[in-house]
């Protein structure tokens, strides 16, 4: 092959590198637009969630902001009241709050508290019924009383809980637009041997309309009450609760690293959860190395019970074949773990609990107590699911019940699965 020959196949190999570089840098630069592009338009979407989460942090802040102001000028004008007639402690009651309008009424709630008993009384309930202030509530009219001899409960034992003295006392409803919306308490004269006078009373309904429309405002909406941590009852209604727990699992944190312990409960929170909410129930908290769920109580389920039967079995199924796994890559080695399940029905309420800066909703009852009780209860050498009498009333007679355990007042009867 001679040399121009060559240097023709030179030349067409530079060009057609040429080429194909230039067909590479074209398809690079593409794609690098193309992800540069994406890249923009995720960076712009996550800025405007993080304008949304923003503004609306802002309106949590402004609305607390509010609800604290409100607040104070309710404190405020409690204080104003008191020092007009000599008082030297005083309260404002509001109803006990509910969510819904048809519960009953049945209890007060110390909604501002004026003296050295403020911290100890803030939000604490008493009853309407032998009360001052549940009678000038239902009345709508003011009581004027003073401590008698053979009334022990004058002061229906708050002052115990208060470690206070009462002397004497003035309750005076807050009426607005013809509704009653609280009751002003003012206590003790600041001479000791003073009692509160017709005077008083007078002065007191002279200058008592500027606090009830104060605490109207800011009562009436049970989601402020929640904010300033006085928590709203619930109807009770009906549902079925289901305790599950790993037996004998404190052997796990001591023979296994603590990570991979963890990544087993939480193995075992995602089977045994997942069982309750496939049919219609709700994870409602986990509890070291058990779970709490619920069956209509998140939302409604017609056959509660026979739902929470089902997922009970599906959970030991599903158990089983976790246990299986374990087993086989050698996490249990010579340890044996079961599982252990407790099911009640009956009437709960939902309700906020804890920490005023951490709370969780959840659900209270007996069904809550019958149905840990019955968890704590069953044998730790095989996998077991004990129900109450309610929950095997519903159930079908085709379905395996038989009679284990009576722990006192409570009757224990072992559901037999063949996954169990």
């Amino acid at each position: 092959m001679e040399l121009k020959d060559w240097f023709y196949i030179g030349t067409a190999l530079i060009t057609y590198g040429g080429a194909v570089a230039g067909v590479t840098t074209f398809f690079t630069r593409s794609i690098f637009k193309l992800t540069e592009e994406r890249l923009s338009d995720k960076l712009k979407e996550a800025q405007e969630r993080l304008q949304v989460i923003d503004g609306r942090y802002r309106e949590l802040l402004e609305a607390g902001s509010l609800l604290a102001q409100k607040k104070l000028s309710i404190d405020k004008e409690l204080a104003l009241l008191a020092d007009r007639v000599s008082a030297t402690a005083g309260s404002v009651f509001i109803p006990a709050p509910s969510y819904s309008i048809q519960a009953q009424q049945r209890n007060l709630v110390f909604f501002s508290v004026l003296g050295g008993a403020s911290h100890t009384l803030n939000r604490e309930r008493i009853p309407m019924e032998g009360t001052d202030a549940g009678k000038a509530f239902t009345s709508q009219g003011p009581v004027l009383s003073v401590p008698l001899a053979d009334t022990a409960s004058f002061s229906n034992n708050t002052d115990e809980a208060a470690k206070f003295q009462t002397r004497s006392k003035l309750s005076v409803p807050l009426v607005t637009s013809g509704k009653c919306v609280g009751v002003v308490q003012l206590l003790n004269k600041r001479l000791d041997d003073t009692t509160f006078s017709d005077w008083d009373l007078r002065t007191v309904l002279d200058h008592v309309d500027l606090l009830a429309s104060l605490v109207a405002e800011l009562s009436t909406d049970p989601e402020n009450l929640r904010r300033l941590g006085i928590t709203p009852s619930e109807v009770p209604l009906r549902g079925t609760v289901l305790f599950a727990d790993i037996s004998n699992s404190s052997k796990l944190a001591q023979r296994l690293d603590l990570a991979q312990v963890a990544d087993m409960y939480n193995q075992y929170f995602e089977a045994i959860g997942g069982s309750a909410i496939e049919i219609g129930g709700a994870i409602d908290q986990i509890l070291g190395d058990g779970i709490m769920t619920t069956f209509s109580v998140v939302k409604p389920l017609g056959d509660h019970e026979l739902c929470a039967a089902k997922a009970a079995i599906e959970m030991q199924r599903k158990f089983v074949e976790l246990k299986s796994r374990w087993t086989s890559l050698g996490y249990l080695r010579s340890m044996t773990v079961f599982n252990r399940i407790g099911v009640a029905t009956g009437v709960v309420k939902r309700t906020e609990l804890g920490h005023p800066l951490y709370k969780r909703v959840t659900v209270l009852g007996e069904p809550v107590n019958i149905a840990s009780r019955l968890c704590s209860a069953g044998p730790r050498d095989r996998n077991v699911i004990l129900l109450d009498e309610g929950v095997t009333t519903k159930l079908p007679p085709d379905m395996c019940v038989q009679k284990l355990y009576n722990l006192g007042d409570i009757a224990g009867i072992e559901l037999v699965s063949g996954g169990a």
